[in-house]
């Protein structure tokens, strides 16, 4: 679950960091819950696509929840909409699940 702005600084490599640890763990299926995170940047959508290709790159699969509003339109304007898997809530992108890639495309927004 991430909350608050999502920008350059240490927050944004303290969320890789998270997903690095994870990953070590052996936890492959990832899903951000970012409706509590009102704004994103470059730099935080930068992080969220690092997290994502390296979830990708052991085969795992990754889920994004939640969006706000303003914060889809940001992700819309850089075009990582069509590479990022976007679901309304938690449980949606948890019943959807499988482990494989992510189905990029495929957003049910």
């Amino acid at each position: 679950e991430l909350t608050g702005r999502m920008t350059m600084g240490p927050d944004s490599k303290g969320v890789e960091e998270a997903v690095l640890e994870l990953l070590r763990q052996n936890e492959k299926k990832i899903i951000f819950d970012m409706s509590g995170v009102p704004y994103v940047d470059s730099s935080g959508m930068g992080s969220i696509a690092y997290c994502f290709a390296k979830v990708m790159r052991v085969e795992g699969g990754f889920r994004i929840a939640g969006l706000d509003p303003a914060v889809k339109r940001a992700f819309a304007i850089t075009r990582l909409d069509s590479v990022l898997p976007f679901y309304p809530s938690v449980p949606a992108a948890s019943a959807d699940f499988t482990l494989g890639p992510s189905p990029g495309a495929h957003n049910p927004w």
